[in-house]
C-alpha cells in the first residue's frame, strides 16, 4: 500500500511525471529526493509481503517467517512513512494536505 500508493502520490504531489515510470524507477526518483534512503530495503519488503500474500495455509512455517521477517523491519517501513509525510509538509506551503 505503501509503495502503491504513498510513494506515487508523493511524487504527484510535487508535479513529477510518473505515468511511465516502472516500480523501480519511481523508488529511484524517492531516493534522488532523499525520501528514502536506499531501495533494496523497499524491494525486500515487498518481496516479503509478495510472498505472505501468495502462501498457503499448508505452508504455514513459510508464512510465519515472513510475517516475522516483516516484523523485524518495522522500523524500516515506518522511516518510509515518516520520510513522505515530512516531505510532503516541507512542499505543502499552501497546506492543502492538512497533514
Amino acid at each position: 500500500m505503501i509503495g502503491d500508493k504513498l510513494f506515487k502520490h508523493t511524487l504527484l504531489f510535487v508535479k513529477e511525471d510518473i505515468k511511465a515510470l516502472s516500480f523501480i524507477d519511481i523508488l529511484s526518483k524517492l531516493k534522488k529526493l532523499e525520501i528514502i534512503e536506499d531501495s533494496d530495503t523497499w524491494l525486500k519488503l515487498r518481496e516479503i509481503r509478495n510472498e505472505v500474500s501468495h502462501e498457503y495455509p499448508i505452508m504455514l512455517e513459510e508464512a510465519i517467517e515472513s510475517l516475522n521477517l516483516i516484523l523485524s523491519m518495522k522500523n524500516e517501513l515506518l522511516s518510509f512513512f515518516v520520510n513522505c509525510v515530512k516531505y510532503l509538509k516541507a512542499k505543502d506551503s499552501d497546506n492543502v494536505l492538512n497533514i
